[in-house]
């Protein structure tokens, strides 16, 4: 885990706070700018009606959080990040954050909607479920969780087009989650029941139809 904090670190060093920085550092901005506004979309769809509380679980600087403060600044939102640059800014920005691995942290309240973008593929499968199982027990009553991750598909069509059998879009080694897997992890920790939107983000300005898997967990009404 250290390893990968720092090369988080000096990746924040290089590409600053930026959209690059969080996505894909080997694609141009236009690229990693429709990237997020997919998610950032899927996440607008899917959060609860009467949301008052919001938890970015790795939040880096603030990408997909920010958008939420600025169009719903009654909402109490929290962030979770390892990336010391990053939970700085996000704390300067939009509110407090917890200082260090998504696997540490304890939550001292429950949420009504939880963010988790491009984390679980930095995971092994334990902690994975170690993650979920925490922040799913933190969620109240109709609250929603929002996973989004890597599409296992769309790796193999990139090294086929680069002809490149090692190439990662992100730069490091990471996983990538198929439909079924993401769901055979999050039945893991919630009945299927639970699962109540899966989304697709499209593959900027080609023809891949698929670069990110969303889903949408919601959490039974007492």
């Amino acid at each position: 885990m250290s390893n990968i904090r720092n090369q988080w670190e000096e990746r924040q060093q290089h590409l600053g706070n930026t959209e690059r920085a969080v996505l894909f550092k080997n694609f141009p901005d236009a690229f990693n700018n429709s990237v997020h506004q997919s998610h950032l979309d899927f996440l607008m769809a899917c959060m609860p009606e009467g949301t008052r509380n919001m938890l970015d679980v790795g939040c880096g600087y603030g990408r997909l959080a920010l958008p939420f403060k600025n169009k719903f600044p009654e909402i109490t939102i929290e962030g979770v990040e390892f990336c010391e640059e990053f939970a700085r800014e996000f704390e300067k920005n939009v509110g407090p954050c917890f200082h260090g691995s998504a696997v540490d942290f304890i939550p001292q309240k429950s949420y009504s909607f939880v963010s988790i973008v491009t984390l679980l593929m930095y995971l092994d499968a334990d902690h994975q479920y170690q993650v979920l199982s925490t922040i799913w027990k933190a969620l109240e009553p109709g609250g929603r969780i929002v996973i989004i991750e890597p599409y296992m598909n769309i790796l193999v069509s990139i090294r086929r087009l680069l002809k490149l059998k090692k190439f990662t879009p992100t730069g490091g080694k990471v996983g990538y989650f198929s439909n079924q897997e993401l769901r055979r992890l999050v039945k893991r920790v919630v009945p299927e029941t639970a699962i109540s939107a899966t989304s697709y983000t499209k593959f900027p300005f080609t023809g891949f139809p698929r670069l990110h898997i969303g889903i949408c967990l919601e959490k039974p009404a007492a």
